[in-house]
C-alpha cells in the first residue's frame, strides 16, 4: 500500500473514530442533560404539589383547632338544647361562613359518636347534602376516639376518599378554650380536593395536580415503564411526546393505604433545547469533515506527493547507471523534505562509492584467500561446502561447482563434530584452534595432516563457518623424527643406567660380604666406618640414577587426552583408602597432559595418607570450570602444611622419602602448561589446586557451552 493511500486510510480511521467518540459523548451528554432537566422539572412540580397539600393541611388543622377549643363548640355538645343548636347552625354553619372559611363539610360528634351538628355542601357549594355514610364511619371509628385525654389530646389531618371524590379532613378533640376540662367530643372540618381547589394553587405550583388511588402510571411502574426521578424511591416519571407525567406517594387519613399525586408538565422547551444541541453536533461533524478534506488535500500536496516523487526517483537509482555529477533526487522547495532529498543524494553518493570500494575489496580478499597456502573451506548449517579456495581445488582435483553441496566429511578424516560446529550455535561463535588431529583426504586417497581452526562468518546472506586447515605434514614428520631420536637416547640412557646399577649392586654386595667375613673381623672393625661411608655414597648414587630414570620418563611420550574420571581412578588404584572417606565432585571432560599425570594424583594422595596425621578422615577431590580454566582440587582434613614449607615441598630432594615426589609432579604438569600450588591452612588440612588453562581441556556436551575449549 502506498504512503498516500495508507495516510488516507489512517486519517479516515482517525476521523471516523474521533467523530464517533464526539457523537457518542455529545449524545450521552445531551441525553443526560435533557433527562436531568426533565427530572428536575418533574421533581419541582411534585415537591410544590406536596408543599401545597401540606400548606392546606396546616391551615385546615389550625382552623380546626381554633373551633374545637372554642367555648361555643364546647357548649354545643355539653348543652344540647334546640335553641343552642339552632343558634350554632344559623350563625356558624351557614353557607357564607363555610365559604369564607374554605370549608366544605363540618361534623361535630360527642364521645359516643352521636352527631351533634353537621354540614355537607354539594360539590357546587350551593346547597347542603346529608352526611355521607363513609364520613360517619370515619367519625365514629376507633382511630378518632383514641388519646382524647386533655394531657394527651392529639389532632389528625389527611386525605380521605368520599363518594364525591377526595377531600382533605382535619379533626380535633372539643375542649373549652381555657383547657379546663376533658374533651367532650370531636370536631371534623373538611375541604374538597376538586378542580376549583387545585386551581387555587396552580398559579403557585405552575401545573395542576391530581390525587388518585390507582393511577394508570402505577401499572406502568409495575411493568417497568416508569423511571425513578433522580435517586428518589417515591417519585417516578414517564415521558409522552412533549409532556412528562410525574407521580409521588402520600398517605391517606388513616395511614392505611398510599395515595398518589399525579402532575403533568410540559418539557417542550427542553426538547427544543435538545434538538438545538443535536443540530450543533451535526454542524460540528460537518465542519470537521470539511476540515479533514481540506487538511488532507493540503497534506497530500505539500508532503505525500513530494515524498512519492522522491520514492519514484530513488527507485530509478542504479550503481551502474547513476551519474553522480548530477543529483539523482530532485524536489522543489527549501523545507525539511527538500533537505531530505539533499541528504538522500549525499547518502546515495556515499553508498555508491562505498559499494564500489566494497566490490574492489571483496575481489582482493577473494584473490588473497584463493591463493593462500592453507586449505580454506566455507560450509553451511548442513555441513555442505559453500566455497573452497584454489589450494583445496588443486588437492582434490575438483572444481568449485563439483565441491559445492558436498559434505566436508567427504574430504576430512579423523575429525569430530565438535571440531566442526554448526553455524549459528554458541560453539560456532568462538574462534577455535585444534591440534593436528585431522587429515585432509583427496578422492584419490592422498592424505595431508592439518591443524584446524574455525570461526563463524556471514557468506552469501547466510550464517556459515570458515574452516582453515594448515598443512603440518612437514611439522609432523619432524615431530616423529624427534620422537624417534628421543626414544633412542632414552634406550641408550636406560642401558647405561642399568649397567651402572649392576656395578654398584655388585660393589655393595662385596662390602656386605667383607663385613660379614669372620676372618677379617679385625679389618672390618678397623674399617667399618669407612665401609659404611662407601655404602652411603653408593646408595646415594643409586637413588640419583633411579631419579634420572624417573625424570627421563617425563615427556618421553606425546601428551594425550585423558578422561578426568579415569585420571582420578588410576591415581587412587594402588593406595589403601579404606580407612578414610574419599568424596568426589567431578564433571565429565578430558585433559590434554602427559601420561604420567595419574602419578601426580597418586603422589598427592600418598602424601596425604603418609603425613596427614591420625585425625585424617576425609579427602575431597573436585573438578570445576572457573572463568575459562579447569581447576582440580584435592583437599584433606589432616595436619596440613606450614606456611614456610608451601614452596619448599615442590623442590628437588625435599622430604624424607625417595620416589616420584612433588618436584617431579610439578615437572610432569608443566610439560603442557598445567600449574599446581598448595593453598591449605596449617592444622586444617592440605589443599592442592591444579589449574588447566584454556585449550588443554574439553567438557562434554552435557556441560554448559563456552566454559572450556580445546
Amino acid at each position: 500500500m502506498k504512503l498516500r493511500h495508507f495516510s488516507l486510510v489512517i486519517l479516515f480511521v482517525v476521523l471516523v473514530t474521533g467523530l464517533s467518540f464526539i457523537t457518542f459523548v455529545s449524545v450521552s451528554v445531551i441525553e443526560n442533560t435533557s433527562r436531568q432537566l426533565e427530572e428536575e422539572a418533574v421533581q419541582s412540580v411534585l415537591d410544590k404539589s406536596v408543599t401545597a397539600l401540606l400548606y392546606q393541611q396546616r391551615e385546615l388543622s389550625k382552623l380546626t383547632r381554633d373551633w374545637a377549643e372554642w367555648d361555643d363548640t364546647y357548649n354545643l355538645i355539653t348543652v344540647r338544647s334546640d335553641d343552642n343548636i339552632d343558634y350554632y347552625y344559623n350563625n356558624n354553619l351557614n353557607i357564607r361562613t363555610l365559604e369564607n372559611l374554605l370549608i366544605d363539610f363540618v361534623l361535630i360528634t360527642d364521645l359516643s359518636g352521636e352527631v351533634i351538628a353537621s354540614r355537607f355542601l354539594t360539590p357546587d357549594r350551593n346547597n347542603f347534602l346529608p352526611v355521607p355514610d363513609d364520613l360517619l364511619i370515619i367519625a365514629r371509628g376507633t382511630v378518632l376516639s383514641q388519646n382524647l385525654s386533655l394531657e394527651e389530646r392529639m389532632e389528625r389531618t389527611g386525605i380521605i376518599s368520599l363518594s364525591h371524590g377526595f377531600a382533605m379532613l382535619s379533626w380535633h378533640p372539643v375542649v373549652p378554650s381555657d383547657l379546663s376540662a376533658e374533651p367532650v367530643g370531636i370536631l371534623i372540618f373538611g375541604r374538597y380536593q376538586d378542580e376549583e381547589t387545585r386551581a387555587e394553587f396552580a398559579d403557585v405550583i405552575g401545573e395542576s395536580y391530581v390525587i388518585t388511588e390507582s393511577p394508570g402510571g402505577i401499572d406502568l411502574l409495575h411493568e417497568g415503564l416508569l423511571a425513578p426521578v433522580g435517586n428518589t424511591k417515591d417519585k417516578w416519571m414517564v415521558r409522552t411526546g412533549d409532556t412528562v407525567t410525574g407521580y409521588t406517594t402520600i398517605s391517606d387519613f388513616a395511614n392505611h393505604s398510599p395515595l398518589y399525586i399525579q402532575v403533568v408538565t410540559s418539557v417542550k422547551e427542553i426538547v427544543q433545547q435538545k434538538n438545538t444541541q443535536v443540530l450543533s453536533v451535526i454542524l460540528l461533524i460537518l465542519i470537521s469533515v470539511l476540515f479533514f478534506i481540506i487538511s488532507f488535500l493540503y497534506f497530500d500536496r505539500k508532503i505525500l506527493s513530494r515524498l512519492e516523487s522522491i520514492s519514484d526517483q530513488v527507485k530509478k537509482i542504479s550503481p551502474d547507471r547513476t551519474d553522480l555529477r548530477h543529483n539523482p533526487v530532485s524536489v522543489r522547495g527549501d523545507d525539511e523534505i527538500a533537505f531530505l532529498a539533499d541528504t538522500i543524494n549525499q547518502m546515495v553518493a556515499d553508498l555508491i562509492g562505498s559499494q564500489r570500494e566494497l566490490s574492489e575489496s571483496e575481489a582482493l580478499n577473494r584473490k588473497l584467500i584463493d591463493n593462500l597456502p592453507e586449505y580454506v573451506l566455507v560450509y553451511g548449517k548442513n555441513k555442505k561446502i559453500l566455497y573452497a579456495n584454489q589450494k583445496v581445488r588443486s588437492f582434490t582435483g575438483l572444481s568449485l561447482p563439483e565441491l559445492e553441496m558436498r559434505s566436508i566429511h567427504d574430504f576430512i578424516a579423523d575429525g569430530t563434530d565438535e571440531m566442526f560446529p554448526k553455524p549459528g550455535t554458541i560453539e560456532s561463535l568462538e574462534s577455535r584452534l585444534f591440534s593436528p588431529d585431522v587429515s585432509l583426504v583427496s578422492p584419490s586417497g592422498e592424505r595431508q595432516s592439518g591443524m584446524v581452526s574455525t570461526t563463524e562468518i556471514s557468506y552469501q546472506n547466510q550464517v556459515a563457518t570458515l574452516l582453515l586447515i594448515s598443512d603440518v605434514s612437514a611439522l609432523k614428520m619432524t615431530e616423529q623424527a624427534l620422537y624417534s631420536a628421543n626414544k633412542k637416547l632414552a634406550l641408550l640412557s636406560s642401558i647405561t643406567r642399568h649397567d651402572i646399577l649392576n656395578v654398584i649392586t655388585g660393589l655393595m654386595l662385596r662390602l656386605d660380604l667383607l663385613i660379614m667375613d669372620g676372618e677379617n673381623e679385625a679389618i672390618a672393625s678397623q674399617n667399618s666406618a669407612a665401609i659404611r661411608n662407601i655404602q652411603s655414597g653408593l646408595a646415594r648414587i643409586q637413588d640419583l640414577i633411579e631419579f634420572t630414570g624417573l625424570y627421563q620418563s617425563i615427556g618421553t611420550d606425546l601428551p594425550v587426552w585423558i578422561s578426568i574420571g579415569t585420571l582420578i581412578a588410576e591415581g587412587e588404584k594402588d593406595l589403601d583408602l579404606d580407612r578414610i572417606t574419599v568424596q568426589h565432585n567431578l564433571i565429565e571432560g578430558e585433559i590434554y597432559a602427559d601420561r604420567l599425570i595419574s602419578r601426580v594424583i597418586f603422589t598427592i594422595l600418598e602424601n596425604a595418607l603418609r603425613h596427614g596425621g591420625d585425625h585424617l578422615t576425609t579427602i575431597t577431590i573436585s573438578a570445576e570450570v572457573i572463568i575459562d580454566s579447569l581447576q582440580i582440587t584435592i583437599a584433606d582434613d589432616g595436619s596440613g602444611i606450614p606456611y614456610e614449607e608451601k614452596d619448599a615441598i615442590f623442590l628437588q630432594g625435599y622430604g624424607k622419602n625417595t620416589g616420584f615426589g612433588l618436584y617431579l609432579a610439578r615437572e610432569v604438569l608443566s610439560i603442557t602448561g598445567i600449574s599446581i600450588i598448595e593453598a591449605g591452612e596449617p592444622d586444617r588440612g592440605a589443599l592442592f589446586l591444579i589449574t588447566i588453562p584454556p585449550g588443554l581441556f574439553r567438557i562434554s556436551s552435557e556441560m554448559q557451552a563456552g566454559k572450556g575449549g580445546e
